[in-house]
């Protein structure tokens, strides 16, 4: 009990003690005058980003096409000339020789 009438009595002492000492003081700081580029609506600059945003994916999807134009051909190529070496072929080893050489080219 006596514990508890010690703490009751220091507790607004400490609550007052501590309002005082960690006062903060408000300072102005000026604020920087915006400039004519920085001001732009939310929706004009969503507007900007998407724009951005949409030419970033044409131009991947067009990089794409072309690799995989790349790869398609490249593949065509190793089939045939597949084909004209197992036509060839006669022994075993000129047989896994030309589906070598096919499966490097493709992994290319």
């Amino acid at each position: 009990m006596k514990k508890l009438a010690i703490v009751k009595g220091i507790t607004p002492f400490a609550i007052a003690l501590s309002s005082f000492t960690f006062t903060s003081q408000a300072v102005a700081e000026p604020t920087p005058a915006p400039t004519s580029d920085s001001i732009k609506s939310p929706q004009e600059q969503y507007k900007i980003d998407k724009e951005i945003y949409i030419a970033a994916l044409k131009l991947r999807n067009q990089q794409i096409r072309a690799i995989n134009i790349v790869f398609k051909n490249t593949c065509d190529k190793a089939a045939q000339d597949f084909k004209i070496a197992m036509s060839s072929a006669r022994t075993p080893d000129q047989k896994n020789l030309a589906n070598a050489l096919r499966k490097n080219a493709m992994q290319r």
